[in-house]
């Protein structure tokens, strides 16, 4: 008895973000797929299983024949599955410390309008000044 699951069988899992693991699935970005005609979907899917998954005994058209570019593809591979703070962020393991110390910049628009309230209040100044 064979074991099916979604990558099986979807047409195109090369394609599809909730068949792909979570450590590649940012890699799978591409807004466009529901644009593209199926020969097109299948061109994409076979590249991106290649490229992105290292799946290089897919059914399809092979676009990275030599030892070289095999090699870059399983590196990245390889890279990305070492990759600590991906996988940390992934697990929910990863805690962002904000300081509260922090200084912050006010926006360039809250600035220019300090601004102009000071020049404001100064040639009321003056003005009062002149007055007396």
């Amino acid at each position: 008895m064979t074991r099916t699951n979604k990558r099986s069988c979807s047409k195109y899992p090369g394609l599809n973000k909730q068949t792909t693991l979570k450590i590649r699935a940012d890699l799978v970005d591409q807004d466009y797929i529901a644009k593209l005609q199926d020969k097109d979907k299948e061109w994409l899917n076979n590249f991106n299983e290649e490229w992105i998954h290292a799946h290089l005994s897919h059914s399809g058209e092979r676009f990275h024949n030599t030892p070289l570019e095999t090699k870059q593809i399983y590196d990245m591979n390889n890279a990305r599955n070492r990759d600590i703070y991906r996988r940390s962020q992934i697990t929910g393991k990863l805690i962002m410390h904000v300081s509260t110390t922090d200084v912050v910049q006010p926006s360039p628009e809250d600035t220019l309008i300090e601004c102009i309230d000071f020049n404001t209040e100064l040639c009321s100044f003056i003005k009062d000044l002149e007055k007396k």
